[in-house]
């Protein structure tokens, strides 16, 4: 049982630092920051704030890019 969550855990760190340069890297924080404060993600509700949060971090970064 502890070894299938450090796989888990392991496989999650690898996709993260893969995907890391291959995107913007902004909208990755906040999705990372959305998922954590409502994770698990039981009803639709928690969906719509984890988009929230993501939404708020790209206006945050597109009001910075100048």
């Amino acid at each position: 049982m502890a070894f299938g969550r450090i796989v888990v855990v392991w496989a999650a760190v690898a996709a993260w630092l893969v995907t890391w340069p291959l995107a913007g890297a902004w909208w990755l924080v906040f999705l990372l920051l959305g998922t954590l404060m409502e994770w698990p993600v039981r009803s639709p509700i928690g969906a719509a704030r984890i988009t929230r949060v993501v939404a708020s971090g790209g206006l945050l970064a597109w009001t910075r890019a100048e």
